[in-house]
C-alpha cells in the first residue's frame, strides 16, 4: 500500500493497492471466461421514448450506445450463475476444485426489482454449482468490483494460499432506470448516466499459469476518497426508491489528470513499451470519455494509438463491474484479441478509484472461440 500523489506531488488522501509479479514468477491467469447476456435487446431510442419530458440532447451520439441487453424475469443471481456455468463449461476445473468464490456485483436485485441483502450472492452460487470445498465472500466496490476480486485472488494464488477461484459479477443496472424517478431535467451531467446502462453477467475462473509469460503481470487500484461525493446512489424511504446523484464531468477530468501517469507506470512495471501493447480496454462508460482518454494518453506519449483502444459500447452499454469482461468476450469472438495478445485494462469507478492491469493471453481466445462455434453448430 502506498500514498497516492498527483502529478505535482500533492497528497490526495488515498491509498494504492499495487501488485507486480516478477518475470519468472507463476502468474494468475484467466483459465476460463463465461458471459451471460439476457436475450431481450432494447435500443437507446426505445429507452429515450420512456422519458418525459424529452431531453433535447442525442444520447446515442454522445455515448456511442445503440442498444443493450435487458433482463426481464431474471435476477442478478440468475445472470451471475449463468455466467459461472458458462465459465465452468470451458474450464478444466470441476466445481469441487474451486477454492474461493468471490461475487463482485454493485447491487443485488431479484426479478421483482427488489433489493436483497442476505444471503450473500457468493453463498448462493456456491450451493448452486455444488462447489462444496470453496470459501466464499462478496465485494461491493462499484465498477471496479471484478478487478478488486481479481487483485485479492491474485495475491492469494501468488502466495500459494489457493489454487483456483471464481470471480463473478451479475449486474442489472437497467433496473435502476425503472426504479428511479422519471422526472428529467435538461442537464446531461445529472440525467444521462442511468440511460447508459446494460444488463449482463460475467465470470472468470482463475488459477496459476503453467507457462511463464502468460497471465496477470501487474494490477494497481488507487483510491482517492477526496472525490467520493461526486457519484452516489441513495435509497430513500418510504418507497426505497433509488436516486443517482452524479457529477460525472468533474470525475472525468480528475481521471484525465491521472490517466497518463498510471498508463505509463503500468507499461514500465510490466516491462513493456507502447509497441508491445496489442489492446487497451478502458472502462466502458461512454464513447466521448474513451475518445478523450485516448487523446490524453496520446498527448502524454506524443504518439498516436489508433489500433490499441477498444470501444465495446455500441451493443452492450455500460454493464458496471463486468464491462471489461463483456468487452473481452466480444473482442475474442470477433478476432480482435488473439492468443498471445498483450492487454492493458483501464479500471475506473466513482468512489474515487482508478487503476490499470496488464495481462498476456495464453490459448484462452482459441478455446473460447471453439466453444462458441460448437454452441452455434448445436443450435
Amino acid at each position: 500500500m502506498q500514498a497516492c500523489l498527483d502529478k505535482s506531488g500533492v497528497h490526495l488522501s488515498g491509498l494504492s493497492l499495487k501488485q507486480a509479479g516478477r518475470a519468472n514468477e507463476r502468474k494468475t491467469r484467466f483459465e476460463s471466461l463465461g458471459v451471460y447476456l439476457p436475450p431481450k435487446i432494447i435500443t437507446t431510442a426505445d429507452l429515450f421514448r420512456e422519458i418525459k419530458p424529452q431531453p433535447n440532447w442525442d444520447l446515442e451520439k454522445i455515448t456511442g450506445i445503440h442498444e443493450r441487453h435487458m433482463a426481464e424475469n431474471e435476477s442478478i443471481f440468475d445472470c451471475a450463475l449463468s455466467a459461472v456455468k458458462n465459465a465452468l463449461t470451458l474450464s478444466k476445473h470441476p466445481p469441487e476444485e474451486i477454492d474461493v468464490i468471490v461475487s463482485t456485483g454493485s447491487a443485488i436485485f431479484d426479478h421483482k426489482k427488489e433489493h436483497m441483502c442476505e444471503p450473500c450472492l457468493s453463498s448462493m452460487i456456491k450451493g448452486a454449482i455444488k462447489a462444496h470445498n470453496a470459501i466464499h465472500f462478496d465485494i461491493s466496490n462499484g465498477c471496479v468490483g471484478m478487478f478488486s476480486g481479481i487483485a485479492i485472488i491474485d495475491n492469494m494464488i501468488r502466495n500459494g494460499e489457493v489454487k483456483t477461484a471464481i470471480v463473478v459479477s451479475g449486474e442489472l443496472p437497467l433496473k435502476l432506470h425503472h426504479i428511479v424517478s422519471r422526472d428529467f431535467y435538461d442537464v446531461i451531467d445529472e440525467s444521462f448516466i442511468r440511460l447508459t446502462f446494460g444488463d449482463a453477467g460475467a465470470a472468470v475462473v482463475l488459477d496459476g499459469s503453467a507457462e511463464n509469460g502468460f497471465g496477470l503481470h501487474y494490477i494497481n487500484l488507487s483510491t482517492m476518497p477526496k472525490y467520493c461525493n461526486y457519484n452516489m446512489m441513495i435509497l430513500s424511504e418510504p418507497s426505497w426508491k433509488s436516486i443517482i446523484k452524479t457529477e460525472s464531468l468533474i470525475q472525468d477530468y480528475v481521471a484525465y489528470d491521472h490517466l497518463w501517469p498510471m498508463y505509463k507506470e503500468a507499461l514500465d512495471q510490466t516491462g513493456w513499451t507502447l509497441k508491445d501493447l496489442n489492446a487497451f480496454i478502458p472502462q466502458q462508460t461512454s464513447r466521448g470519455t474513451i475518445k478523450k482518454s485516448k487523446e490524453v494518453i496520446e498527448q502524454g506519449f506524443r504518439e498516436k494509438l489508433d489500433n490499441v483502444f477498444i470501444d465495446n459500447l455500441e451493443k452492450y452499454g455500460n454493464t458496471g463491474s463486468n464491462t471489461s469482461f463483456i468487452a473481452l468476450h466480444e473482442n475474442i469472438l470477433n478476432g480482435r484479441i488473439q492468443s498471445g495478445c498483450n492487454i492493458m485494462f483501464g479500471i475506473f469507478a466513482p468512489g474515487f478509484i482508478m487503476g490499470m492491469a496488464t495481462y498476456t493471453m495464453d490459448d484462452l481466445p482459441d478455446r473460447y472461440r471453439m466453444q462458441h462455434s460448437m454452441m452455434r453448430e448445436s443450435l
